[in-house]
C-alpha cells in the first residue's frame, strides 16, 4: 500500500487536502474512511496512512497483544496481532501514539510527540532534541529511551509525566555513546514534585538538552 501511494503521487502529485485537520486513526477514530476505524479488539487493522496536516493520533488502546507502534514516516507497525499491518506513507507526520494492554514499543519521530504506553510494561523511544515530547508510560514497569540526537537538531525539552522511581527506567545509553563527555545534572523541585535533568553533551557547561520528570529519579533508575 505504501508503494502504491508513492507511485500515484509520483504520477499525479500528492493530495495536500487529504485530512488536514486533527485526525485519529484506530479506536475513537474521526477519520473519513471506514478502513481507518476500529470498533472491537477483535478487529485487525490493515492500512497505510496518507495525511496532509493537523495533529494526528494512532489509537490502538483496546488491543491486548504486544505491539510496535512506529510514528516515523515510511515505517511499518505491528498492531493488534498483525505484523507490519499499519504503515505511514513517506512525507506524513503522525504526532501521537496510544498503546494498549500489552508490552508495547512506541517509537517517536522528529516532531512534537505524545506517547502513551498503556497498561503493559512498555518501551517509549524518542531522540534527544527531536521536538517537545510528552511521554506517559502507564501503570506498568516502563523504560523511557532517549536516543542520540542529530547534530543539527535544535534545543528541545522532553517531559515524562508519570515516572515512578524504583519501577521505571530511563535509558540514555545511546546519548552516552554519542557524547563521551556527557554530563547530567538534576534539580528536584519539591513544591512541584518534579525533577529537571540538564544534559551537557560536550563539557562546555551549557545545557544541550533538558528533561522534566514527575517525582524523583535516582542513579539506580538509569539503565544501564
Amino acid at each position: 500500500m505504501m508503494d502504491d501511494i508513492a507511485v500515484m503521487q509520483d504520477k499525479f502529485g500528492a493530495n495536500l487536502q487529504t485530512r488536514t485537520a486533527d485526525t485519529t486513526y484506530g479506536f475513537n477514530s474521526n477519520a473519513d474512511r471506514e478502513v481507518f476505524k476500529l470498533e472491537s479488539a477483535d478487529d485487525l487493522p490493515v492500512f497505510c496512512v496518507w495525511d496532509a496536516g493537523g495533529r494526528d493520533t494512532f489509537d490502538f488502546s483496546a488491543f491486548k497483544q504486544d505491539q510496535v507502534i512506529n510514528l516515523r514516516s515510511g515505517s511499518f507497525s505491528n498492531v493488534g496481532g498483525g505484523i507490519g499491518n499499519v504503515s505511514i506513507a513517506n512525507g506524513v507526520t503522525i504526532e501521537r501514539a496510544i498503546g494498549g494492554a500489552g508490552n508495547d514499543i512506541l517509537i517517536g519521530n522528529d516532531s512534537d510527540n505524545e506517547l502513551e504506553g498503556g497498561k503493559g510494561d512498555d518501551i517509549l523511544y524518542v531522540k534527544a532534541n527531536s521536538g517537545f515530547n510528552r511521554l506517559s508510560g502507564g501503570p506498568g514497569k516502563n523504560t523511557f529511551v532517549i536516543g542520540a540526537n542529530d547534530s543539527s537538531a535544535s534545543f528541545e525539552n522532553t517531559a515524562i509525566t508519570d515516572f515512578v522511581s524504583g519501577k521505571d527506567k530511563l535509558d540514555i545509553s545511546a546519548l552516552r555513546a554519542a557524547h563521551p563527555r556527557l554530563t547530567v545534572t538534576q534539580e528536584y523541585y519539591r513544591s512541584h514534585h518534579l525533577t529537571l535533568l540538564r544534559f551537557d553533551f560536550d563539557g562546555d557547561k551549557k545545557d544541550d538538552f533538558m528533561m522534566s520528570i514527575s517525582g524523583r529519579i535516582v542513579r539506580s533508575d538509569f539503565h544501564p
